[in-house]
């Protein structure tokens, strides 16, 4: 008689059986995200990231963004040449993606291939999987997001080894990249609606509740889990915490926390993640689906019974309240959410079309797949054109890169290599449709040497802040502003030094205080103000370092609409906020500053100084008839 395999034995093939029965039904939305991404694989494109890790190792991602699984990646695994390959980087993305949507599919309900392809591409083919995939160094994000929806389905099963077994897969996940927290606990979220619209009793809603607030307990626990390795990590390595890892940890008062909370609920509909095209209609598309979803949820409720209708709503409420603080939770921390670490939403909007075509019938299910249809359509448009955007980005990035090489190499000081360089500031070139700032090689201080380092020939050492000083002085010296790149003078040579200004608001201040006005001021308060030649001036006279400790405040009001990214939207206003020792000088006992005021017309110049508490004192100054208000 055959002996029977133990259960244990089974489970790869179990597993393959549940979720891998189509394989040709896999291999077609295989072709379709290939042809979605096609910008990312075919074309060469490269993050910030890309150019600041070229070449390089990963273990700082640990103590900068607590990340300790993913800097044993790109330490050990995807490492030097093997972090940055934008065609091999990119089709392990899109493979592991695939699989992921495809997984998560099968996890949730019995399809046919109609609906299991729609749901698996919400979930692939979205803006943020796209903003997500053009960083190459996210190689490993796209494998473990993968192993962490394998972890959920794994936390789903009855046998304890296959839930220790998913909270083991999850730690991984989370130790590469947070995020995929969030898409667990909105495919618990899911997986309750889904749940919701079929049970008619009070026992099998009480038994749904259980079994995914279990579900969400071995989450939170499978996140504080990566979270102690992290720290043991760290340790390990004597890394010293740094960056976003740090905000994050900072103890600070409760009702900041709390303020972070509302701020979360009072935008949820005005949704916080940026698009950079197409906003308003993939906005009214998320808005119309989300909603018709709930239209959906609510007829299933009306045919219940009454005591599990009562049930149902206040879960309904407690996970609509739970939504934003899933879809937003790094907000908590302090931290920013770029776009694309929103790439949670696709499994919501995955789990908006599941609840419709499960409840609706006829003209309504018809809708919900039109409304499907146009979401998927717009996020290829929208994919198609960030990758032509981020081509011609990185194309003329390095061009200008080697742009300013032949030019230090040009010039009449040029000696020989390798030369001292610095760069000074950062600054934004971007190319008509991409609006990215800080993923450009010269507005990162993160990537502006390794640009220069691995795409262009030029050999150099990183000049010292004791070099640099030698060098400013000559310019200050010599008494002529600096333009910044590319004018006529922002690159200069002395001895074998080159500086490359992309920002020149410092040294020209050093220039300007060098010729501080010598009539009366335009303001008095606890500096003197002085308004000439388009800059701002000001003195105090005797001068002590506690008077200029706290930070300094500019606020320029334009007289008309100015189109700008230094301008605030929602005010109007420019921000010029700055440490005093950025812009000023101490000597002889006095206290001077300059801040080069923008070149449009202005309505009024507000000064100060502040601290976290409250302005300290404040100017005025109004144009064009100089009318002053001070206090």
């Amino acid at each position: 008689m055959r002996r029977e395999k133990p259960s244990v034995e089974n489970w790869g093939e179990d597993y393959l059986k549940k979720y891998f029965s189509d394989w040709k039904l896999l291999i077609l939305l295989l072709l379709v995200a290939i042809f979605a991404y096609g910008g990312k694989l075919f074309f060469y494109t490269l993050a910030s990231d890309d150019y600041g890790r070229f070449y390089s190792e990963g273990r700082e991602q640990a103590s900068w963004l607590g990340r300790w699984m993913a800097g044993i990646f790109n330490e050990h695994i995807f490492t030097q040449s093997l972090q940055i390959l934008p065609y091999f980087n990119g089709l392990i993305g899109v493979v592991t993606l695939t699989l992921t949507g495809y997984v998560s599919a099968g996890f949730f309900a019995k399809m046919d291939r109609r609906d299991k392809a729609i749901f698996t591409l919400l979930i692939v083919i979205s803006p943020f999987f796209g903003h997500n995939l053009y960083f190459n160094t996210n190689i490993s994000v796209w494998i473990t997001t993968f192993i962490g929806v394998v972890a959920v389905t794994l936390l789903y099963e009855r046998t304890i080894l296959q839930r220790v077994l998913g909270v083991i897969l999850l730690v991984v996940s989370v130790g590469t990249y947070q995020t995929i927290v969030q898409v667990a606990l909105v495919m618990v979220v899911v997986k309750a609606l889904i749940e919701l619209t079929v049970v008619d009793e009070l026992k099998a809603l009480k038994q749904v509740l259980c079994r995914n607030l279990l579900v969400v307990l071995l989450i939170v626990v499978s996140f504080f889990g990566s979270l102690v390795i992290n720290y043991l990590y760290i340790e390990y390595n004597h890394l010293t915490r740094v960056g976003r890892f740090k905000r994050a940890e900072s103890n600070l008062p409760f009702s900041i926390y709390m303020d972070r909370v509302v701020l979360m609920y009072k935008n949820s509909w005005h949704l916080f993640f940026r698009l950079n095209y197409f906003q308003e209609q993939l906005t009214a598309l998320y808005k119309i689906f989300t909603l018709f979803a709930l239209v959906a949820f609510i007829k299933n409720l009306l045919a219940k019974k009454l005591k599990v209708q009562i049930a149902t709503i206040l879960i309904l409420l407690l996970i609509i309240l739970a939504i934003p603080l899933v879809l937003y939770a790094p907000l908590i921390t302090g931290n920013t959410m770029p776009t694309r670490a929103h790439y949670s939403v696709g499994w919501l909007l995955a789990g908006f079309f599941l609840l419709q075509i499960t409840i609706f019938r006829g003209f309504f299910k018809t809708l919900s797949y039109l409304l499907a249809a146009s979401i998927l359509v717009v996020s290829a448009f929208y994919i198609s054109v960030f990758y032509d955007a981020a081509y011609r980005q990185t194309a003329m990035d390095i061009t200008r890169a080697n742009q300013i090489v032949n030019r230090i190499r040009s010039a009449e000081d040029y000696i020989n290599e390798p030369v001292k360089f610095k760069i000074v500031g950062e600054r934004a070139f971007m190319v008509k449709g991409w609006s990215l700032r800080f993923q450009q090689a010269l507005q990162n201080s993160w990537s502006q040497y390794t640009i220069f380092t691995h795409f262009t020939d030029l050999k150099f050492l990183r000049m010292s802040d004791k070099e640099y000083k030698e060098v400013e002085q000559t310019i200050v010296q010599k008494g002529a502003l600096i333009e910044e790149y590319p004018g006529y003078n922002s690159i200069v040579l002395y001895k074998g030094k080159a500086v490359l200004f992309l920002d020149s608001s410092e040294i020209n201040a050093q220039i300007k205080l060098a010729n501080f006005p010598s009539r009366a001021p335009d303001l008095s308060s606890k500096f003197d103000i002085y308004i000439e030649n388009g800059s701002i001036y000001y003195k105090k006279t005797p001068c002590s370092r506690e008077d200029i400790k706290d930070t300094f405040f500019l606020h320029v009001y334009p007289k008309e609409k100015v189109v700008s990214h230094r301008i605030s939207k929602k005010s109007g206003i420019e921000y010029m906020d700055f440490p005093f020792g950025e812009f000023g000088k101490v000597e002889n006992g006095s206290c001077s500053a300059v801040r080069e005021l923008p070149k449009y017309e202005k309505l009024k110049v507000a000064t100060g100084q502040f601290t976290r508490s409250k302005i300290l004192w404040s100017a005025v100054y109004s144009y064009p008839k100089g009318s002053v208000e001070q206090k």
